[in-house]
């Protein structure tokens, strides 16, 4: 089981698991691109994007009973900000930058940076950015990991799991504090959610068909059009924010430390070709690095333009002649 705690998480596992238990800040509604209220329900920054107050929304507690106060919020931001050396837990990747310090005010919680920070509002609403009861904040970094010790005001709570099988979220009851986007502001619809790991991709599809689960994600693209001929829908879900599938480079690798090389690879690859062979239509083709949910999202799909010629060409300049048989080497080491 991957650890439920906030500086850990980023799996794909993880993060389906956590969401619905914890709370945030502010929430971002991906479809329309905007930052709404949550546990605050407003906020104002300066500027220079260094100091930041948000007014924090009163009434909601956490799962044990404890209230979500503006001083909860502080704490959790300075653990973010600061992480804590003697329970072992790092700092935030993304809300440490330029982290300075939190300050209580009433109702109110000012956050102060020592450098700009643009992405501050953003970045408090990524899955690794849920806020926390002082019960898990007191706990070492592992045990502040183990699912039953995550302690948070989201509309679902941790009930039990079989490692390595399933885990089961129950709703709370007393939720009424839902996202503004959201038509429901109460409890959640579904008294249950139990997620069961079928790590084979073959295996969920027959677990579907079979009435095993009601759900399943990422199934093969072969099996697609069978399952719409029996009436089952296919949603393209949007990811976490934050969250790409990308293939990288590791340009200390000597086969693709030139950039000529890496600008090869990259046009040479036909997107397009793929997704009608190999893929269906809801594999969307790249467009950026950034997934088009992403506030910063810009159309850059000219970057990955097929272009098999000018592919072959930098090769050709990097060193990596083609052979008679198709093959290409540099110094006389094929690739």
């Amino acid at each position: 089981m991957p650890s439920w705690q906030n500086q850990r998480l980023g799996s794909f596992s993880s993060d389906n698991l956590v969401f619905p238990v914890q709370i945030y800040l502010l929430h971002y509604d991906t479809g329309a691109k905007r930052l709404e209220p949550w546990v605050a329900s407003s906020w104002t920054k300066n500027d220079e994007n260094i100091e930041f107050t948000f007014t924090i929304r009163p009434g909601i507690t956490f799962s044990d009973g404890t209230q979500l106060t503006p001083e909860a919020v502080a704490r959790n931001f300075d653990v973010f900000g600061h992480g804590d050396e003697k329970r072992r837990i790092p700092v935030h990747a993304q809300l440490s930058r330029g982290y300075d310090h939190a300050e209580v005010d009433g109702d109110k919680v000012r956050i102060v940076l020592s450098a700009p920070n643009q992405q501050f509002l953003v970045d408090t609403t990524r899955i690794n950015s849920g806020l926390v009861a002082a019960r898990t904040l007191d706990l070492e970094f592992e045990e502040a990991g183990i699912p039953k010790n995550v302690i948070s005001a989201g509309p679902f709570v941790f009930e039990s799991q079989v490692p390595n099988q399933q885990v089961t979220l129950r709703r709370r009851e007393d939720f009424t504090w839902g996202q503004p986007s959201s038509p429901n502001k109460g409890a959640a619809y579904l008294e249950k959610i139990i997620w069961r790991v079928l790590p084979e991709v073959g295996l969920r599809t027959g677990a579907l068909r079979s009435g095993q689960v009601d759900v399943v994600r990422s199934i093969q693209p072969s099996d697609e059009e069978a399952l719409l001929a029996e009436g089952y829908r296919i949603l393209a879900p949007q990811p976490p924010l934050g969250a790409v599938n990308a293939a990288n480079f590791r340009i200390s690798n000597p086969l693709v430390s030139d950039e000529r090389v890496r600008r090869a690879l990259r046009i040479g690859t036909n997107l397009r070709g793929l997704q009608e062979t190999a893929l269906t239509p809801r594999y969307l083709v790249s467009t950026s690095l950034l997934h088009t949910a992403n506030p910063n999202h810009s159309d850059l799909s000219g970057l990955f333009a097929f272009d098999l010629t000018r592919a072959r060409a930098l090769l050709d300049e990097a060193g990596w002649a083609q052979g008679p048989d198709g093959v290409r080497a540099r110094d006389g080491r094929c690739a």
